[in-house]
């Protein structure tokens, strides 16, 4: 049997427009968007439509971190509507026709990174992220925060002093920095990476302490903790599972507490963590 007569094992081709590459900026953003566009008036839900990551992957071969991507991309420029059903565990996706129809309509040259013809970013291993000095002048959390919910709500701003590292006491030239943790880009990353773990109802004072130590110890920014649960979401499904423990019960599934303590960040970054 010659290699070219198992192409039909890899899955069906996957169409997309090439022109659009010009006026997205992002060859992974057509290929998602082309998907979508393909089955959106296959669905009945009003909601647009649903597949799982997986799914998505299987249909165009793109990564969860590159769907991750392409959606910001799509979603910043008003094409792609997304309804997070967070009970339900799903995201449904919707095209704009209507913004789509302007972008279509604008000259190539003042569409927004129009001349980014690539547009991806390649990013490393998460351990190797996570050595990367944190990035000056960008507020932790990133996003923007809902403009219909109260910003003392989902946002903290905490002000922390820079020493030296050789004691205790501040150096001689303090630097005060503020960060800003948005707690709705925080748990909404970790329902859309992490799924199958328990969902977050309730945003309790303690569970923001524990992030906000969190993220300051281990210089966390909204980029490097959705890094850290991607990695988690490919090399420790153990987490996402309930596994018998061999005493007549079962291990449950990890869930955010797990995921901000320190043992289990260690754990990720030396790769201990890892599925065996």
């Amino acid at each position: 049997m010659r290699p070219s007569d198992l192409l039909l094992d890899f899955g069906r081709p996957v169409a997309y427009y090439p022109g659009l590459v010009k006026r997205f900026g992002s060859v992974n953003a057509v290929i998602f968007f082309s998907q979508i566009f393909y089955w959106q008036d296959k669905t009945d839900s009003e909601l647009g439509v649903y597949k799982s990551s997986e799914e998505i992957t299987s249909e165009t071969g793109l990564s969860y971190r590159e769907q991750l991507t392409a959606r910001k991309h799509l979603v910043k420029r008003g094409i792609l509507v997304e309804t997070d059903k967070r009970l339900e565990h799903k995201i449904y996706y919707r095209i704009d026709c209507n913004q789509l129809d302007r972008i279509m309509s604008q000259p190539i040259e003042k569409t927004p990174n129009a001349q980014n013809a690539s547009g991806e970013s390649h990013k490393g291993d998460f351990a190797e992220q996570q050595n990367e000095p944190p990035r000056q002048n960008k507020s932790y959390g990133g996003g923007e925060t809902n403009p219909q919910s109260d910003p003392t709500e989902n946002t903290t701003e905490i002000t922390t002093e820079i020493t030296d590292g050789t004691s205790g006491e501040p150096n001689d030239k303090k630097a005060s920095t503020k960060i800003k943790l948005n707690y709705e880009s925080i748990v909404k990353a970790y329902h859309d990476i992490l799924p199958a773990m328990p969902a977050i109802q309730v945003m309790t004072d303690e569970r923001k302490r524990k992030l906000r130590n969190f993220w300051i110890k281990f210089n966390f920014n909204q980029e490097r903790w959705e890094n850290y649960l991607t990695y988690v979401s490919s090399h420790c499904r153990w987490m996402l599972e309930e596994r018998e423990n061999g005493r007549g019960g079962l291990w449950r599934r990890k869930n955010l507490d797990y995921l901000i303590t320190e043992r289990c960040y260690v754990a990720v970054k030396e790769e201990r963590a890892n599925d065996k």
